[in-house]
Order: structure tokens, then C-alpha cells, then sequence
């Protein structure tokens, strides 16, 4: 009789956490003839998932349970499963508790047009029922059709994705247009009503990886018709294809003989409506969208937005028309991925003939939802769409950290308690800017001159987190960007370039400051400015240090990079040239000049912060993403300057 062990009981967990057990399986029989055994996972006597394992001395195996489990509404609910193995039945029994859970379902139910989930289908079922894929809203029925239920139709991903229906050798499926009795096909009139559709897809066995947009330059050019001169307007480029074609037109020639005519910064984008194609809603005018082995689009007659992704990865794609912004866009796992323009004489109107189709010509396409809403959803509730396919109660607390009142910026408070809720899995540093102390007001310097003098509170997650768990040295913390704070900095804007923008760059200058301590660790409280031994017998020195044991530095520019804010162009690429270009100080080259010149630096050295103004007791701005760097005065990290006896040096 086989034997089951598992390892860890769940106990009580909330909505939507993953719910995994660890367990074991021996068998005698197996061992002995080094075969595998099957291990099935049930609920109330429904087969859910099987796998084949094989029994390894002190190796754990993992079931996933999230995808099977009963979600609450309100209060408590018991689960019950049974691994079995043979003759022998282990059961599992865990509670589902909703209080204090997060939402993780769908926005906007109420207004869903159509919706199909593929959540908890088997091929098992019975033949009249496999062959029904009902929309949970208004009733709608897709069309199956070539499916053999054996190599196609209703698998499980075995990897808590949960269950999709397999597009495969030969199959297609076909969803109905989204109109409701008593509407017309000219429902799906763009004009009238803006759209969404989302689809959840993993894209196999590729029989070519091939684009379905070719985009063709456009020209400017000169043609005679009848004789006379005709350019073109400015906005109205052709391809030659089209210049070609302007009816009783010739070209005009330059003196070599060719024709007149400049290359435009435009092109057009050609669709490809069937080859490579395996999800498509297109009209006679090729307007609509396509799905294909590595890209997809969306098309109107006057902009096509695509966008590119990988296979064998699932894809959560969304495609929205909206109306009110004239906005034609594309989502790629929540991220808005392609923008076009609408105008306001653009229109996509679907026949009655017109359906959602899959087929399986050129790759397998697994189709796990589809929904369709009457509506443009805006970019939060894509989002939040997204996790709530997915299920990841990290992300979603991830999501939490914006502004309820602007999804651009930052809630402080949130930020906070995604810390401490997720001590793990922590944010990138942070820092505040606190003006309630200074007699001049709350208001940042705002050019190149008007000091203040502020409260600065760096904090670090990631670094105490690890030195917390000891995961790194008391020394690796101390040098590598620990929290801290600090009184009576001095800032001003940096520069003059920045003074023009929005948000400024600064200069803080903490060599008379005050109160300047660290946050945590042994030398919590203590001066960041004095040199220490630690426990460990390690030396430290004095002032703040970003990446090297022996020199610290107290000025540092805070870089927001207004004008590019992606960081790859400055601080990135300073960062590249110091850590993977050059792999020593040009000083070294001068021998023996008595210091250790692979401290110094060759070019600035900065990481990402997020920076948020405090001009109230609990009244916290986001102000943005910056970089905190070395300033370019910080000498001694660049070389320029030894201390006595060792002259000054310059090279």
C-alpha cells in the first residue's frame, strides 16, 4: 500500500493567497521496479489534476491547490481535497477567511457584454457538455469545431494557472458578435460607443514566427498632370505604390533622371488578415484586431497599433477604443504597450456576419478568458483586471501604492505599508523632503540660489531587510546606502538647466547638518559622520557610503533626469563606464602614490529613489523617481583630493 506524507497543514488563509502543499508519495512496488505512480488531486469526488511522481528520499513535492479552492464572499468556508495514491487517501482541509482580503474581481461586472473563462473544464466531462462554452453574462455560445478532446479542447496547465481550452490539430472556435435582442450589428459602431476586449492567450508550437504589420516609407513628391506641376500637401505622403497610381499623373524628373520626390518621417502600415493569424475580428475593411504567432493589432482606417510578445508565455492583451479621448490602444499584461489616434470620423462597423474566430493553421493558441465590455476601461481597471486573472495578491498590493485621487503618483502611507506588509518583497528606497521644521516655509527651492534648509529621511527597505534577516554584514549594510536621518540639510536646486521643469534637480549638502544618524543596525542613532569599529572588528569611516568601504561622502545631487526619465542615459550610463568599462583608476597607472586608488571613481555613481515632499504633520507629495548620486564635488571619490600628508592630486 502506497504511503502519503505532507508537510505543511494550511490551516486558515484569506481570498486569493496561494494555497500550496508539500508532499511526499513512496511506494514499494514502484521503488522496486523504478517506475513512477500517479497522484491525483480531488474534490468531492471530481477528479481535479493527476500527476506522475516518482519517490525521492527527503524531496518534496508541491500540488497547488489555488486554482480548485472555494473564494469567500463573507466570513469563513471550509475546503476539503484528498490526494490519492493508489489505495491510499490523504485528505487536506483548510478555511478560506475573507476578512481583510483584496478584491480581486473583475471591475464592472455589471456592465460586461460578454465573458468566457475556461476556469474548471476538463476534457473528462461528458460528451454533450464538453462541447459547450456558455458566456457567463447574456448567454452568448462560442462555436467549438474540430476538437478530439484528446490532443485538443479542455487541459490544465498543472502549474496553478488553472485550465484553458487548447486551439490545436485542427480545432477553431468562434464567438458570436456582442449584440444584445433588440440591437443591430451597427451596435458595434465605434462612433457610438467606445470598446474593450481582453483576451487571455498563450501562443505554441509556432509554425513560423512572422509579423502581421510591414510598415512602408511615404514621400513627398512632385508629379505633372496634364502637363503641370502638382506636389503633394503637407500631411497627404504616398507610397510609391499609391504615387504611382494618381490618375493622368507622370513624374517629374530631376536632371539624372529620377524622380522628384523626398522620403517622408511617415509610413503605412499594411495588415496581414489571414496568414500567420490565429485569433482575428475583422470586417471586410480589415478594420478590427488580430492575434498572431508573435504579434497582434488593432486597425482602423486611419492608425494601427501593435504590439509584439513571446511564445510559449500566457499574455493578457487588451485592446480598447476610446471614444472620448479618440485614443486607439493596446494593453500587454497591463501595460499600456501602443497608442493611436482616432478621428473624429473613424468608425469600425461589424456586419452581423462578423465573428471572433480561432484557428489552429499556424500555431496552437490556448484561450484561457475573453471578455468583451461596451465600455473604454481605463488604465487602472485594465490593471486590476490583469491581477485579477492572474491572482497575485503581491501585485495587487503593488497596485494599492498609487494615488486613489492620480494613478501617476505615489501614496506615502501605502508605500509604508506595503513595507511592512511585505518585508520580502520591499520597495526601492525612498526618501522625504520634511519642510514643517524650517522657518522658510514649505516650498521646495525652486532655482539655483534659494537654499533651505530641510529634514531628510532616507529609508533603505531592501538593505534592512537584509542586514534584519542577516543576509548581509553589519559592514556591507554600512557601506552600501543604509537608512538614515538627518536635520538642517542644506538643499538647492542643482544646476540651472532644471529650473525651467516641472521638478527641479537638487544639491544636498549634509557636512552641517545635524542630527545626522543611522536608522537601524548597531549604529542606529548614531552619527553617520564619525568613523566606528564595528562588532565585527570591521572599520568604518566617516560620512555616508554608497558603494565603497573606505571613502563615504555628505554632498550628493538628487538627479530627476525631467526631460529623460528612463535614467539610462545619465546615471545608467555612468553606471555602465565605472562598473563594467573600466576596470581600474587611471591614477593607479601613476604607481606609488600612497593611497588605494581603486576607491576612487571615474565618473558620477547614483541608484533610484523615490522622493516625496512633506509640508503638513501627515500631508506626504510624490514628487518622482530620482537618482541618488555623487556629487560632482565629492573630490575624494574622484581622486581629486588626498588628505595630508599626501599632496593634492590632479590628473
Amino acid at each position: 500500500m502506497p504511503i502519503i506524507w505532507v508537510k505543511n497543514e494550511l490551516g486558515t488563509i484569506t481570498n486569493y493567497e496561494p494555497a500550496v502543499v508539500q508532499y511526499m508519495v513512496y511506494s514499494s512496488v514502484a521503488e522496486a521496479q523504478g517506475s513512477t505512480v500517479e497522484v491525483s488531486l480531488y474534490k468531492n469526488n471530481d477528479l481535479l489534476n493527476s500527476e506522475e511522481v516518482r519517490y525521492a528520499t527527503g524531496a518534496w513535492l508541491s500540488m497547488d491547490l489555488t486554482p480548485y479552492y472555494e473564494f469567500v464572499e463573507d466570513g469563513v468556508k471550509e475546503n476539503k481535497f484528498s490526494l490519492v495514491c493508489g489505495s491510499a487517501t490523504k485528505t487536506l482541509e483548510f478555511f478560506i477567511d475573507d476578512r481583510g482580503a483584496r478584491d480581486l474581481s473583475l471591475v464592472s461586472q455589471n456592465r460586461l457584454r460578454m465573458s468566457f473563462d475556461s476556469m474548471g473544464r476538463s476534457n473528462k466531462e461528458i460528451r454533450a457538455n464538453r462541447s459547450k462554452w456558455t458566456s457567463k453574462v447574456n448567454d452568448y455560445e462560442a462555436t467549438l469545431s474540430g476538437f478530439n478532446w484528446y490532443t485538443n479542447g479542455w487541459m490544465n496547465d498543472n502549474n496553478g494557472m488553472g485550465s484553458y481550452l487548447s486551439v490545436a490539430n485542427g480545432a477553431s472556435v468562434s464567438f458570436p458578435l456582442p449584440i444584445l435582442a433588440g440591437e443591430s450589428a451597427m451596435a458595434m459602431n465605434t462612433n457610438a460607443a467606445p470598446w474593450t476586449f481582453e483576451i487571455r492567450f498563450r501562443v505554441r508550437n509556432a509554425k513560423k514566427f512572422a509579423t502581421l504589420v510591414t510598415e512602408i516609407p511615404k514621400y513627398r513628391y512632385t508629379v505633372l498632370v496634364n502637363g503641370v506641376k502638382v506636389p503633394n500637401d503637407l500631411g497627404q505622403e504616398k507610397t510609391l505604390e499609391e504615387i504611382a497610381a494618381i490618375p493622368n499623373a507622370e513624374p517629374m524628373l530631376d536632371e539624372d533622371g529620377n524622380m522628384v520626390m523626398n522620403e517622408a518621417n511617415t509610413t503605412k502600415k499594411i495588415v496581414q488578415t489571414e496568414k500567420y493569424v490565429a485569433m482575428k475580428f475583422l470586417n471586410a475593411r480589415n478594420e478590427g484586431f488580430a492575434i498572431g504567432t508573435q504579434e497582434a493589432y488593432f486597425n482602423t482606417a486611419g492608425s494601427t497599433v501593435n504590439v509584439k510578445y513571446k511564445e510559449n508565455e500566457i499574455i493578457n492583451i487588451s485592446f480598447v477604443i476610446d471614444r472620448q479621448n479618440d485614443a486607439l490602444s493596446i494593453y500587454l499584461n497591463g501595460i499600456l504597450s501602443g497608442v493611436g489616434s482616432l478621428s473624429a470620423i473613424t468608425a469600425i462597423s461589424m456586419e452581423s456576419s462578423v465573428k471572433f474566430e480561432i484557428n489552429s493553421k499556424y500555431c496552437d493558441f490556448d484561450l484561457y478568458k475573453f471578455r468583451v465590455y461596451p465600455m473604454a476601461l481605463p488604465m487602472p481597471d485594465i490593471i486590476h483586471n490583469y491581477i485579477a486573472d492572474i491572482k497575485d495578491v503581491n501585485i495587487y498590493d503593488e497596485n494599492q501604492l498609487t494615488d486613489v485621487n492620480d494613478p501617476t503618483a505615489l501614496d506615502y502611507h501605502a508605500l509604508v505599508k506595503y513595507n511592512t506588509d511585505h518585508p520580502s518583497d520591499p520597495t526601492m528606497p525612498y526618501c522625504v523632503i520634511d519642510m514643517t521644521a524650517t522657518s522658510q516655509g514649505t516650498d521646495l527651492p525652486h532655482y539655483k540660489g534659494a537654499k533651505r534648509a530641510v529634514r531628510v529621511e532616507f529609508t533603505n527597505p531592501v538593505a534592512d531587510y537584509l542586514l534584519n534577516s542577516g543576509q548581509i554584514t553589519p559592514l556591507k549594510y554600512y557601506t552600501h546606502c543604509p537608512s538614515f536621518t538627518a536635520d538642517n540639510v542644506e538643499l538647492n536646486v542643482q544646476g540651472t538647466s532644471s529650473q525651467k521643469y516641472p521638478r527641479r534637480n537638487f544639491k544636498a549638502k549634509f557636512k552641517k547638518s545635524e542630527n545626522w544618524v543611522y536608522s537601524n543596525g548597531e549604529l542606529a542613532e548614531q552619527p553617520v559622520n564619525e568613523a566606528y569599529t564595528l562588532a565585527s572588528g570591521d572599520a568604518l569611516s566617516a560620512n555616508w557610503h554608497v558603494d565603497h568601504p573606505t571613502i563615504g561622502s555628505n554632498a550628493f545631487t538628487w538627479k530627476i533626469d525631467y526631460m529623460e526619465s528612463s535614467g539610462s542615459y545619465n546615471t545608467g550610463f555612468a553606471n555602465l563606464m565605472g562598473s563594467g568599462i573600466y576596470e581600474k583608476h587611471p591614477l593607479e597607472d601613476l604607481g606609488n602614490i600612497g593611497v588605494d586608488a581603486s576607491a576612487f571613481r571615474v565618473n558620477v555613481y547614483g541608484f533610484p529613489m523615490l522622493v516625496f515632499h512633506k509640508t503638513g504633520e501627515d500631508t506626504y507629495t510624490y514628487i518622482g523617481r530620482y537618482n541618488m548620486n555623487l556629487d560632482k564635488s565629492s573630490n575624494e571619490r574622484y581622486g581629486f583630493e588626498v588628505k595630508k600628508p599626501q599632496p593634492f592630486i590632479t590628473w
